[in-house]
Parts: structure tokens; sequence; C-alpha cells
């Protein structure tokens, strides 16, 4: 997009306070971190830079190694999740411990996952042993690890909609109008 997507405001809002803000209404706020550094919020900056969310990943876990943790993983350029989303995969993951990936069907974001060592284990490997950087992807993590996917309404696609480029975040502010 040729910008830092988390800056851009949507709703009176940048988009980072935005998705802060979703997940402040879920977890408890010294539970809630960003990736990479900005002013005014909990961040986890990248141990690795330049790798994308996976790079991201990889600094959560590391920040969290010695703990047990379900990583709720929200991407800043989704502005129309809603909680309710995000609270149906929460309890998917907590009756069902077996997977270690929540995602909804269709859609590789938003996530949940969890920090084990066979998770780690993959973040790992693809960060460090992958020259292409087109191959270090949500989807590649994905066909390594044990993912749960969850059903979703028809009517709930468009808090999927993401704002991949200009044109995207130039429509989505037409429509806030």
């Amino acid at each position: 997009m040729g910008s830092d997507k988390a800056k851009l405001r949507l709703h009176s809002q940048t988009l980072l306070e935005t998705q802060v803000g979703l997940l402040q209404s879920l977890l408890p706020q010294e539970n809630v971190y960003v990736s990479g550094a900005y002013d005014g919020f909990a961040c986890i900056p990248d141990l690795i830079t330049a790798r994308g969310p996976i790079g991201g990943i990889y600094s959560a876990l590391q920040k969290f190694i010695s703990e047990s943790v379900l990583m709720v993983i929200v991407p800043v350029d989704m502005p129309h999740l809603e909680v309710g989303m995000i609270s149906k995969l929460l309890e998917h993951a907590m009756s069902k411990p077996d997977f270690d990936v929540y995602r909804f069907d269709n859609f590789e974001m938003p996530l949940l996952l969890r920090n084990t060592s066979s998770v780690y284990s993959v973040v790992n490997k693809l960060l460090h042993s992958e020259t292409d950087e087109s191959r270090v992807s949500i989807r590649s993590l994905l066909r390594e690890l044990k993912v749960f996917k969850a059903p979703r309404d028809d009517d709930s696609t468009f808090q999927f909609n993401n704002l991949n480029t200009r044109q995207d975040f130039e429509k989505a502010v037409a429509n806030e109008r």
C-alpha cells in the first residue's frame, strides 16, 4: 500500500486503535500486545525484521516462551471484525484443545495460536530455513500445524474484508460516510 496501514484512519480511529480496542473488549488490557513498535501501545518488537506476520508471531512466541498461552492474532487491516467473531474462535479453542490453530473456514485470519513447543518449532523452522520470502507466510504455517476450521455464518463475510490496497482503503472510507 506504500504506507503503514496501522496509522491509517477509519471511523475516526487508526486501524491499530480499532484492533487494539477490539482485543481489549475481550481480554485484559495487560494481555494485549502489538507487533512492532508503536508509541502508546504495549509492543513486541520484531526479533527478525522483514518477515511479515510470521516474524511477529515468532517474536510473540519468544516473549512468552515459558508460558502456555493462547495467542489471538488479528491483522490490523481487517477493521470490520467484531467481538463475536473472536469470541466464537475462543469458544472453539476452549472446547477443542487438541488443535494448534483455530481459524474460520476459508479465511487464514484472524486466528488463535497455541504457544507450544511444537508450534514454536514449526515457526522457527519456517523463519530460519526458508529463503524464499513468499513462502514465509501464514498459509505455509497453517499447512504444518493441526488446524481447526470453525464454521461461520454467510452474513459475516464482510467482517473478513481486509484493506490490502489503497483502493480497498478508499472504498472503506467511502462506505463509512
